[in-house]
C-alpha cells in the first residue's frame, strides 16, 4: 500500500463507528486528564495537515 493511500476496506462487524476511549486508567494511575476540547483538537489537527501539505497530495 502507498504511504499516502487510505485503507478503504470493510470494517469488522463489531468495530465501533465512533471512538470513545476510556481514559479512566490514565487518570487513576497517572493523574492525567485531557485538557483540549474536541473542537479545538480537530481545528488544530486540520490546520496541521493543511500546513504540512498532506491534504494537497492526492493518491496516484
Amino acid at each position: 500500500m502507498d504511504e499516502g493511500a487510505a485503507n478503504t476496506g470493510k470494517l469488522p462487524q463489531d468495530d465501533p463507528r465512533r471512538r470513545r476511549p476510556d481514559t479512566r486508567l490514565a487518570r487513576e494511575m497517572l493523574g492525567w486528564e485531557a485538557t483540549t476540547r474536541l473542537r479545538e483538537g480537530l481545528e488544530k489537527t486540520v490546520r496541521y495537515f493543511d500546513q504540512s501539505g498532506f491534504a494537497a497530495r492526492a493518491p496516484d
